[in-house]
């Protein structure tokens, strides 16, 4: 008995199924490379949000730390304690150090401090180490003809420690007999031997100002000694460039009136910081970039007789 020939249906074909799969290959790629691109999409924005939120933290950062700085060093100064300033720096005699002469001696050249204690801070006390070339500025003892203490002004040849107030009535040696004072040695004689309990005040020259490293702006700081000024040591940054305005300084007096170099009515200190919050290649078309500012305003101490 002949059976009809079956044919196979064509979907079961060897060569239709060939077809089918390269069929839903050439579907499938197109469809593979949109979900690929879209996930890269997402994945390069979420890198690219947080690389912003890292440069704002840190631009943050960078603005807290440069005005707690700024704020340390220029909370105690007072109008004669400014030698210069711009839009943009700032210089000025800080103290790094303050202390009570114990005694005089030598040929008027030489002051012996109080040694420093844990307990009694108003003694001598230091901020940072003396340093040759620092100015002594001392406040003599008032004169008949003049009431109020006499300042004068000397510079720091060399520091040592010593034991030349041990007889002084200003140290009870018995209670701290290790106590060791320092002697600070000056350029010049004093007008006349320095009565115990003399104040005395050692100053520093410090100067503030934006400086470019590469293609970013920093704030920077130096010191002046004998030798000039020493190199300049980075305090925060990056901030936009002094064209940007990412540091400006204005001197005030009582009235809000912008003060220019020199004058002595200086009764405040605005200062103002910009930093970016976003890197910007060069290679891309300019473009507005956002910054984060901090802004600082300090009363200046009032000073008598341009010295205390």
């Amino acid at each position: 008995m002949t059976r009809p020939n079956q044919c196979a249906h064509p979907s079961e074909h060897p060569r239709a199924r060939r077809a089918s799969t390269l069929l839903e290959l050439l579907v499938a790629i197109p469809i593979m490379a949109l979900l690929t691109a879209l996930a890269i999409a997402l994945l390069l924005s979420t890198q690219r949000a947080a690389q912003r939120a890292d440069h704002t933290l840190a631009a943050s950062h960078e603005l807290r730390h440069a005005s707690a700085v700024l704020a340390a060093e220029l909370r105690p100064l007072s109008a004669h304690d400014l030698v210069s300033w711009s839009d943009t720096s700032i210089e000025f005699t800080a103290t790094v150090g303050t202390g009570i002469a114990c005694a005089g001696r030598g040929p008027r050249d030489r002051i012996d401090l109080l040694p420093t204690t844990d307990t009694d801070g108003a003694r001598t006390s230091w901020i940072s180490p003396a340093q040759t070339g620092d100015g002594i500025t001392l406040f003599l003892a008032p004169t008949d003809s003049i009431l109020a203490p006499r300042p004068y002004q000397s510079i720091l040849r060399s520091t040592t420690s010593t034991r030349a107030c041990a007889r002084s009535p200003l140290i009870d040696s018995s209670a701290n007999p290790s106590a060791r004072t320092v002697t600070l040695r000056l350029t010049d004689t004093l007008p006349a031997n320095v009565a115990a309990g003399t104040p005395v005040r050692i100053t520093r020259r410090i100067h503030y100002a934006l400086y470019q490293s590469g293609p970013d702006w920093f704030l920077g700081r130096r010191e002046l000694s004998q030798n000039g000024w020493d190199i300049t040591q980075p305090v925060a940054g990056p901030f936009l460039p002094p064209r940007a305005l990412g540091v400006v300084i204005k001197i005030r007096n009582a009235a809000g009136a912008t003060l220019l170099p020199g004058d002595t009515t200086a009764a405040t200190l605005h200062l103002e910081l910009r930093a970016p919050t976003r890197l910007t290649s060069a290679r891309r078309a300019p473009r507005t970039t956002p910054v984060d500012s901090a802004i600082v305003d300090i009363a200046l101490r009032t000073a008598n007789n341009g010295a205390l």
